[in-house]
């Protein structure tokens, strides 16, 4: 109910709130705090003195309002003006370089899109030649010649000049188009595909025969050699654990190994054929140290950065890898490193799926953003705006980022084995192809792994068949 009391001849409304203000009434008032809250932050007024600026031009207007209401509106819009007072202190010449920035983008996105069709009807055009060069082109253009055809026919393709005068421009602008797509490099980029069948640092074999059926399954490329990876093959014996890492021994000779081919290669893009993630160490500090501007596309439902220090239950460093590209892991493993570690923010998930509790701190405690993308994966615009802050990429693919029920040569597609809580991806290959094409098109890729490979419908087939003497004998 409303209070009402007589003050000065006025009948008011003591209990008012500011929401039964007339319009122009809150408009006058907002204006009025706006104004007190810019001297408020030009001579470092308080609140209390700032809202008595606002007072004063109330009751100068003779407008009734309780106090608390005007204090209480203020303090809710203090964040709405800060925004504004920011805004109006931004130079014109900075709105007017953004609207260059963005308006250049649209036009190559358009140009872009345009060379896209352009480069498809080509098809077309070779049709077009065919014709040309063909006996029915001749007999066409004799019956023309000969009248035969209406006056008001649109004879371009029936002239001397006409086709020959479009296939010349069409071949001058598909060398522009190709040149533009080459750059102007001096030499020819070098790249190799390190084979790299590391099993034990993830604990199954067939990490190891899925690496040497993936080297197959790439498209093939004569100018990409394949460098082996010395690994022991799976032998079925059981490793030891030595400070906290399983098969210690022979997760560290593979590290040097792969170290050593890549010195010795020297490549400029390196495309690492795991084996279990793991593969991605030598590699990846190879190329930080080649590309000083180099961020990581991290493609995997998990984040691979356990505890700095494994315990009993996580023995396995596959687990760990990035963790030890960013200055964590164990100890053995940072000491293989030749280059600076990666920071933080040179990282960027994709298809993360829910950390587990130790990963999370670990993430915490090391500054590392990550978003969990349970219920949809980043938009475009998120991962450009990450691409866009490097002059090259590594991207790591596990491919377990891929849900197990449309793609089966994942660890989460077999129910035998236990797992440690994490659960598997939920990425389609259609999505992952968007994703791939999209980092491809953005950015230079120097390096690229794939790792967590696992088909093990074909490894079973592959041993029961290898237990026929007609086929090893």
């Amino acid at each position: 109910m409303s209070k009402h009391k007589m003050v000065d001849g006025r009948l008011l409304q003591m209990n008012k709130s500011y929401g039964q203000l007339k319009t122009k009434q809150k408009e006058r008032i907002a204006a009025w705090m706006y104004e007190a809250y810019k001297k408020q932050v030009s001579e470092g007024l308080s609140d209390e003195e700032a809202l008595q600026l606002v007072f004063d031009r109330i009751e100068e207007a003779q407008i009734w309002i309780p106090d608390y209401e005007v204090e209480k509106r203020y303090r809710s819009k203090k964040v709405q003006f800060r925004n504004r007072l920011a805004g109006e202190n931004v130079p014109q010449h900075i709105y007017q370089m953004e609207h260059i920035l963005d308006t250049a983008n649209q036009k190559m996105d358009a140009l872009e899109q345009k060379i896209k069709e352009y480069e498809a009807y080509q098809a077309e055009i070779q049709k077009l030649q065919a014709y040309y060069e063909s006996q029915q082109w001749k007999d066409d253009f004799a019956m023309d010649e000969a009248g035969k055809f209406p006056a008001k026919l649109k004879r371009g393709i029936l002239s001397e000049d006409g086709i020959y005068n479009m296939l010349e421009r069409n071949q001058e602008l598909l060398e522009r188009i190709r040149d533009s797509h080459c750059g102007s490099a001096e030499r020819t980029m070098k790249t190799i595909r390190l084979l790299y069948p590391d099993h034990v640092s993830g604990g199954l074999d067939t990490y190891y025969f899925g690496a040497n059926l993936l080297q197959y399954i790439l498209p093939e490329n004569p100018n990409q050699p394949i460098v082996r990876v010395d690994v022991l093959p799976p032998d079925g014996t059981e490793k030891s654990v030595t400070n906290g890492i399983y098969a210690e021994d022979e997760v560290l000779s593979g590290i040097r190994d792969a170290q050593a081919k890549l010195s010795e290669e020297a490549p400029d893009r390196v495309i690492t054929i795991g084996g279990n993630c793991m593969v991605s160490l030598a590699p990846f500090d190879y190329l930080h140290g080649k590309y000083e501007n180099t961020g990581i596309i991290w493609i995997d439902a998990h984040p691979d950065v356990d505890l700095s220090e494994p315990d009993e239950n996580r023995v396995y460093p596959s687990g760990m890898v990035l963790g030890t590209l960013l200055g964590g892991g164990a100890k053995i493993l940072r000491q293989q490193m030749k280059n600076p570690y990666f920071m933080s923010q040179d990282v960027l998930f994709v298809g993360l799926q829910e950390p587990l509790p130790w990963q999370k701190e670990w993430m915490q405690e090391h500054h590392v953003a990550y978003q969990a993308q349970t219920q949809g994966f980043l938009q475009d615009e998120e991962i450009k705006s990450f691409l866009c802050r490097f002059d090259h990429i590594l991207v790591h693919l596990d491919i377990d980022v891929l849900d197990e029920h449309f793609f089966h040569s994942t660890y989460y597609a077999n129910p035998e084995l236990p797992g440690d809580g994490a659960g598997g991806g939920r990425m389609t290959m259609e999505k992952l192809a968007e994703i791939l094409s999209l980092i491809e098109k953005n950015v230079d890729v120097v390096g690229f792994t794939v790792a967590e490979y696992l088909p093990f419908d074909e490894h079973r087939l592959h041993k029961m068949l290898s237990g026929i003497k007609l086929f090893t004998e």
